[in-house]
């Protein structure tokens, strides 16, 4: 699921590692207080702005780069969520999941075989990646947005994840959009504070059609009772619920094509761009030999490999 607000174990909302930063004693504790001098009441929130990307751009740049080699023998873990099936670590500590199994095959064909995993919420990932705690963030935990970018290096896409609704066969050709959705009255089961149902509200659906359910199956049995007309989410999430329930016969699965597609990729410290690179060489190499297509297919989510061949960095990094 992809959550509109900030909860620790969603990886879409925003972070802001500019608070996080400021607990830390660094040399920025002398730039704030050297700003606070400014007592001028109108001038009180750029001054503090101001503050915040200067304290963020000493913290985030007090670690030197390393070679390629340097960084590949550091022992450092990859950051990952605990977000079965994209990411989990088994109990014998060994990294899982889809986003870890590309990660892996990715530094295997570097020549590092000994692969570790640290796990921990999606707010902890930046900073932790900032001030080298880890070597980068797992391709299948962070979602590539324009402010996350300011603050990491991420490399091409890895997978990603389009907005979807189940409905039953009979309404299939209704309902393409949330302006549907309202236009038809019908009624909608998103997750508790998702970004689905922000969408749905921009759409004008109304509160009284927006169901709040605690998971997909739940949504699956209000939708075969009649409780709820259509269920959104993502497309990756749809797709495996879709295979795995026994109604999956009578419910098809609509791409909503008017929301962009959102994609993860790994987050690297900004100054190893060498390891960024040799990252995005590694993953051309897992595409090319088929690797990365049976990685996906093992977790039944092909679906996610749309749109990392024709979506860049760049395009997410500048999309508001």
């Amino acid at each position: 699921m992809i959550y509109w607000l900030p909860t620790p174990t969603q990886q879409i909302s925003p972070i802001s590692h500019n608070t996080l930063l400021l607990n830390k004693k660094t040399k920025g504790n002398a730039v704030m207080k050297s700003i606070s001098t400014i007592r001028s009441h109108q001038g009180f929130i750029r001054v503090a702005a101001i503050s915040l990307t200067l304290v963020s751009g000493l913290v985030a740049n007090t670690a030197a780069a390393d070679t390629l080699d340097e960084a590949l023998q550091s022992g450092r873990p990859i950051a990952i969520a605990s977000y079965p099936p994209y990411m989990l670590l088994k109990s014998d500590g060994t990294p899982s999941g889809i986003g870890p199994d590309i990660d892996r095959a990715i530094l295997q064909s570097l020549g590092l075989k000994d692969i570790k995993a640290q796990v921990m919420d999606y707010g902890a990932m930046i900073p932790s990646v900032q001030t080298k705690k880890v070597l980068f963030g797992s391709g299948g935990a962070l979602n590539i947005t324009a402010q996350r970018c300011e603050a990491v290096l991420f490399s091409d896409p890895t997978i990603c994840s389009g907005t979807a609704f189940l409905v039953k066969n009979a309404t299939a050709k209704q309902v393409t959009s949330f302006e549907d959705i309202a236009r038809l009255g019908f009624k909608v089961g998103v997750c508790g504070g998702c970004v689905e149902e922000k969408y749905a509200i921009s759409a004008g659906v109304t509160r009284a059609n927006i169901v709040v359910i605690p998971d997909v199956v739940s949504g699956l049995n209000m939708l075969s009772d009649k409780r709820i007309d259509v269920i959104a989410s993502t497309d990756a999430d749809l797709s495996d619920a879709k295979q795995k329930s026994p109604q999956g016969a009578d419910i098809t699965l609509v791409s909503v094509s008017s929301i962009p597609r959102n994609c993860t990729g790994a987050a690297f410290n900004k100054n190893d761009v060498a390891l960024r690179d040799a990252y995005n060489e590694g993953l051309k190499k897992i595409r090319a030999s088929g690797e990365y297509k049976k990685i996906l297919s093992s977790y039944n989510q092909e679906v996610m490999g749309a749109g990392t061949d024709t979506t860049t960095t760049a395009q997410l990094c500048s999309r508001k």
